[in-house]
């Protein structure tokens, strides 16, 4: 079998004995030959969201055990069970980022040694037949991993074919080639339509990006999902929804570090964040004329803004020292969060988000309707659209702590389901 590596089958061989790792000197030696050969291929960086020669890539262990088998119940107290470890122990390989599994969520990063590096050749090696076939079956593989990591995946690819355009987009989408907006990406986004070429991903803080993710807004109503109309089952002010986690973080750890410790200041505000997200239109209730359009139109873009601010350009905007004073813990908090890089409160409101999003997907599907995400949102027939904006709301109200969200304008109530 015509492989890519860095060294030979009895050179490895050798650096593993030399290493005192004799387990892996058998049949098993075979498998990190294939896993050698899959770091030094460009095709799997498609795979894994990495340009073809970059220098790094993104290994978890499970994926490596599908090449080579871990060592179960290791005979020598020095054996290493796992084949990246392997690799790193005797020098093959090197760790150039650790896993992160916090809200951002990725396998550690790995490249080829610098010694081993300018070795790189085609090697051949006698597989035997079951090694081979499985070789053969890296893709299937690779899916089945895929679809166990992400429940939801195999019925979403399901799902996407059954998107179209209804006649009416087609005169939109001629008025936008003409005027040449959505870039070169609308074309793209059409194909997958009409050519059902779909793909998806799921990035590192969970959200899922379908082949429609950049669909421009004004084409989603004129979408038909199974022929039928769709609905776009979207959460409002998705990411202050979930405001009341980071001040039940802070009560919790409260609680567990100082058990005598007089809280009841902070579970007072953290009711009044609830009542405030769970009643009335939330951006009305910044403006100082709720009935004004305009400015509520003017207060949702500054407010959605608000929260990717560094802190000291938040400071002396009128509007945010309002806000810091009718909930004062809950924004010294995100401030904490902030001070050393503002973007990792987004980071955080981006996992909540996908955690609610993906939850309400999985359910719609065990429900047995067709659905499409979209950020924070999911795409279905209008005839779905009641029991998906339930579904959503359900998850949003576990996910946030308490919150009843407005989806599609519809308020969740949790007597609904």
């Amino acid at each position: 079998m015509p492989l890519v590596g860095v060294c030979g089958e009895e050179e490895l061989r050798s650096l593993l004995v030399q290493h005192e790792q004799q387990e892996w000197a058998g049949i098993r030696c075979l498998g990190l030959l294939l896993l050698i050969d899959w770091f030094c291929r460009p095709k799997q960086f498609k795979d894994n969201g990495r340009k073809p020669g970059a220098k790094d890539v993104s290994c978890s262990a499970e994926m490596a055990r599908q090449y080579a088998s871990p060592i179960k119940h290791p005979k020598r107290p020095r054996t290493i069970p796992e084949p990246l470890a392997v690799l790193r122990a005797i020098g093959i390989l090197h760790q150039t980022a650790k896993a992160v599994f916090a809200h951002v969520k990725a396998s550690a990063r790995y490249a080829i040694a610098p010694e081993f590096k300018a070795r790189q050749r085609s090697i051949t090696v006698a597989l035997p037949p079951l090694m081979k076939a499985k070789l053969h079956q890296a893709d299937a593989r690779c899916d089945k991993r895929l679809n166990r990591k992400h429940p939801f995946r195999k019925q979403l690819l399901a799902d996407l074919p059954k998107l179209a355009f209804a006649e009416s987009a087609r005169p939109i989408l001629a008025q936008m080639r003409r005027a040449d907006r959505g870039g070169g990406g609308l074309p793209r986004i059409v194909d997958a339509i009409d050519l059902q070429t779909h793909t998806m991903t799921v990035n590192t803080l969970g959200t899922i990006n379908t082949s429609v993710s950049s669909l421009p807004r004004e084409l989603k109503p004129h979408l038909t999902l199974c022929g039928e109309v769709t609905a776009v089952c979207d959460v409002s002010h998705a990411h202050h929804c979930f405001l009341p986690r980071f001040l039940h973080g802070r009560l919790r750890h409260f609680k567990e570090r100082y058990p005598g410790a007089v809280v009841c200041h902070l579970q007072a505000e953290h009711g009044r964040l609830i009542d405030f997200l769970s009643t009335g239109d939330y951006y009305r209730k910044w403006c100082e004329n709720p009935e004004d359009d305009e400015e509520r139109l003017e207060k949702k873009k500054l407010i959605t803004t608000l929260l990717n601010m560094r802190n000291e350009v938040c400071a002396p905007i009128p509007l945010y020292r309002t806000m810091r004073s009718l909930f004062p813990h809950v924004f010294a908090v995100i401030e904490d969060i902030k001070r050393g890089d503002h973007r990792s409160l987004s980071k955080q409101l981006h996992r909540f988000t996908s955690d609610a999003i993906n939850g309400a997907l999985l359910a719609v599907q065990h429900l047995g309707l067709p659905a499409i995400p979209d950020t924070d949102a999911i795409i279905c027939r209008h005839s779905d659209r009641e029991r998906v904006c339930q579904t959503i709301g359900a998850h949003v109200y576990e996910v946030s702590g308490g919150v009843r969200c407005k989806v599609d304008g519809e308020r969740y109530s949790p007597d609904a389901l």
